[in-house]
């Protein structure tokens, strides 16, 4: 009898605990299936971008930029003293580092704060797409290319070579290095109260970035400063009462949808796996989540 109900037992246990391991397998999966599709919408931004310079002229913002600040801010950037190697190699570091640091921030979010992590990965679509309607409308010639006096300091001076490998050299209005670094730093702003120091840092790698890619020869000041009010404008969509009011209308109401997908995200393995007293008792064996 004892051996009879041993295997009872045991057959009613394992089906639960098999439930339980593949219900956690299956969570565990969420974040790399998000990253997962992030990467194949960053691909398509790329291969958007790529086709950007051959639709429309291609324009020079030096007539406008000169009309507004008396000069050229490359220029006068480059011509202010003499060359120096630490500030040629400081600024190629920061134009490096635009396309890092959204995926340094996304990694920390994957791990401390996982129910941010879809929205984070909306705001940096909404920014690269965007930006990429921008590049298609309006191609603008950067500085280095315009003036022959301007060094290309990326070329002549930078400690890695890969300014060759852009498929878009006129993909300069908005800029993206400004645009990013501080969409990031809005995001942590209003979305992770606990990382406003980050926020903050965040800014102030947007404000250096910008410069950089100005004195890089990269971008017009216009271009910098369209990048910044590009990632105003993503911060407002995405915080606006009066944005996500209009969302809801939508039939079917996806923003809920997302509501509940970053709910579930947040309690991704907290689960309770019923013991075998539990299970063996008849109450309800199907694994439950704890409260977030």
């Amino acid at each position: 009898m004892a051996g009879r109900t041993g295997v009872l037992a045991l057959s009613t246990t394992l089906p639960a605990r098999a439930r339980a391991f593949l219900e956690r397998l299956g969570i565990a999966a969420v974040p790399f299936l998000l990253w997962a599709a992030y990467t194949l919408v960053f691909v398509g931004h790329v291969a958007f971008r790529a086709v950007g310079d051959e639709l429309f002229t291609w324009r020079s913002l030096a007539a406008t930029e000169s009309a507004i600040l008396g000069m050229s801010a490359s220029g006068w950037l480059q011509t202010r003293g003499p060359e120096s190697y630490v500030l040629d190699r400081l600024a190629t570091g920061l134009h490096l580092a635009w396309f890092a640091f959204p995926i340094v921030v996304g990694v920390a979010l994957t791990v401390w704060q996982r129910a941010r992590l879809f929205e984070y990965f909306g705001w940096l679509t909404v920014c690269w797409y965007l930006a990429d309607f921008g590049f298609l409308a309006l191609p603008v010639i950067p500085p280095w290319m315009d003036d022959a006096g301007l060094r290309r300091v990326l070329l002549d001076r930078g400690w890695i070579e890969y300014a060759a490998l852009d498929s878009n050299p006129v993909a300069a209005f908005p800029s993206l290095h400004a645009c990013i670094p501080l969409a990031v730093g809005l995001f942590l702003w209003f979305r992770v109260p606990g990382a406003r120091w980050a926020a903050m840092a965040s800014g102030v790698i947007a404000f250096l970035t910008g410069a950089a890619v100005i004195y890089l020869g990269e971008h017009w000041v216009l271009d910098v400063v369209a990048g910044w009010a590009l990632a105003g404008l993503v911060a407002w969509l995405f915080v606006s009462a009066r944005v996500r009011a209009a969302l809801h209308r939508i039939p079917g109401d996806p923003l809920s949808l997302v509501h509940r997908l970053d709910a579930k995200i947040a309690n991704l393995g907290r689960l309770t796996v019923p013991s075998v007293a539990e299970e063996g008792s008849g109450a309800d064996v199907r694994p439950e989540r704890r409260a977030a």
